[in-house]
């Protein structure tokens, strides 16, 4: 990909595993222990937004959408429909129109005396 980075630095799980780094993205900041004692790498809000914003400004010029051709008949599928017995759920044999829920129906017991 040819496009700018808009990251001061990218950090990867290698280095902050050397480190033994513990990072906070909430707090932004990364701290991690050295021969005095523990350094703290804060983040600055200021240029954090100007990041998000930049990048934001990029991904909106370069996306695009997709739209369904109007002049096509939705394709028809026939396949069983398996459902699993434990959720009470029967086996629907369905020739559903791609985009429509098939109807669920809930298995319910016989009353007693109805076999059927």
């Amino acid at each position: 990909m040819d496009k700018p980075a808009i990251y001061n630095a990218i950090l990867g799980t290698p280095w902050l595993h050397e480190m033994k780094a513990v990072v906070s993205t909430f707090h932004q900041c990364v701290k991690f222990p050295t021969p005095p004692g523990f350094y703290t790498l804060r983040g600055d809000q200021r240029v954090t937004r100007s990041c998000f914003l930049r990048e934001r400004k990029l991904r909106t010029a370069s996306s695009f959408m997709i739209a369904e051709p109007s002049n096509q008949r939705p394709r028809e599928e026939s396949e069983p429909i398996l459902y699993d017995e434990t959720d009470g759920l029967t086996q629907l044999d369905a020739a559903t129109t791609l985009g429509e829920t098939p109807p669920f129906r809930k298995q319910t017991p016989n009353p007693p005396g109805n076999p059927t």
